[in-house]
């Protein structure tokens, strides 16, 4: 059944759970299962009803603080976090401290050091990001919190492709078979994702289709979107001109999210289909899209990693040099420590693209790109 149709009933469920409280004079519970309504709309992607159900939740929950309070809160960051929300540095860090100064149990604790870790990636500072994310790991082992640990190996495997892709699928395979323990298949569709990605990065196409199918058909997982997604990225790099339907209904689907990494996904998928069927036009203005999102996800986030070097080179492909250059200054507004090394070399080779300085500067950052060792970004036309 789709996430966001279960999302929905989780919500309205919680809705008729409050009203029964607070008929029975139980406002604080009834503040909970606000809060847990809040949580189900934010998955569903309806980040603004979700705000407004998490805020009133804590307006009963906040004066005096307890576990309850810490959850809701952590909600509300979280929902920061995805929507690009200008509070979600601030409320990742406050929930964090109170939670340790409540002393919550440590699977929770895991749960606010994985949402720190998260915005650390996004604020572009990905060491910072992955010890949160190995912290949040050994806090929900230690807790034998199954499902927080999937939780924290699927982010941390996500940070982890940015520079060491071997380590990134070790912790994506790990993700897949706790969420696999414990029957959660949203975790175990990213996951899975997260796996094939790397493989796609490392140029194993037939080994991620491999997962890919095997997750949708094998674990009945042919109703995740990004699991269907991912599956039109590859068909699109293998050349098909049009999504199937499944996957055009989830690019759709993604595209109404008010989720900042779900409408940064749709704008890729239609990206790279438009490369394939020659619509170049079509592909820099959707390229463009995905890395308009790149304040709010970070300039390491997968799709922006797919998205940039495909934005800079269609525009040097139709002769956009103003938009080519444009590329390259948004990523010079970044320190080198900011940049994976995917775009550090693809910015090497737009650079050299655009002074013409010669053979040996474009040698070099073919050499950059070898380096880098994704066969897609070496070789584009022949992957």
């Amino acid at each position: 059944m789709a996430r966001h149709y279960l999302d929905a009933i989780a919500a309205e469920r919680a809705e008729r759970a409050r009203r029964l409280y607070l008929e029975h004079g139980e406002v604080r519970a009834g503040a909970r299962a606000q809060a847990l309504a809040g949580r189900a709309l934010r998955r569903a992607g309806r980040h603004t009803e979700a705000r407004e159900q998490i805020g009133q939740a804590l307006a009963v929950l906040r004066p005096e603080p307890d576990g309850d309070t810490v959850s809701a809160l952590n909600d509300l960051a979280n929902l920061e976090v995805f929507s690009g929300g200008a509070d979600a540095d601030r409320l990742t860090a406050e929930v964090l401290n109170l939670g340790q100064a409540l002393d919550v149990e440590p699977g929770l604790l895991a749960d606010l050091f994985v949402n720190r870790g998260v915005e650390h990636g996004v604020c572009n500072r990905p060491a910072q990001a992955i010890a949160s994310l190995e912290y949040a790991t050994r806090l929900a082992e230690r807790a034998g919190d199954t499902s927080r640990w999937a939780r924290a190996l699927l982010n941390l495997s996500d940070l982890l492709a940015r520079t060491d892709v071997a380590a990134a699928e070790e912790a994506a395979r790990a993700a897949a078979g706790h969420a696999r323990r414990v029957g959660d298949r949203e975790i175990l569709a990213v996951a899975l994702v997260n796996e094939a990605g790397v493989l796609l990065l490392t140029g194993d196409w037939d080994q991620a289709q491999g997962v890919l199918s095997h997750g949708a058909e094998a674990e009945g997982l042919s109703d995740q979107s990004y699991l269907l997604c991912l599956g039109g990225l590859l068909d699109a790099l293998r050349g098909a001109v049009t999504p199937s339907a499944a996957v055009q209904a989830a690019v759709t689907k993604l595209s109404v999210s008010e989720d900042q990494q779900d409408q940064a996904e749709a704008s890729l998928i239609e990206a790279f289909t438009a490369v394939a069927g020659g619509r170049q036009a079509a592909a820099l203005e959707h390229a463009r899209l995905v890395v308009g999102h790149m304040d709010a996800m970070g300039v390491g986030a997968e799709q922006i990693r797919w998205g940039w070097p495909l934005a800079v080179r269609v525009a040097h492909e139709v002769g956009d040099l103003d938009g080519e250059r444009e590329m390259v200054a948004l990523l010079d507004t970044h320190p080198r420590g900011h940049l994976p090394p995917l775009l550090q070399a693809e910015r090497q080779l737009a650079r050299a693209r655009l002074t013409a300085v010669g053979a040996a500067a474009l040698t070099a950052a073919v050499v950059a790109a070898r380096q880098v060792g994704s066969r897609y970004h070496l070789c584009p036309r022949a992957a």
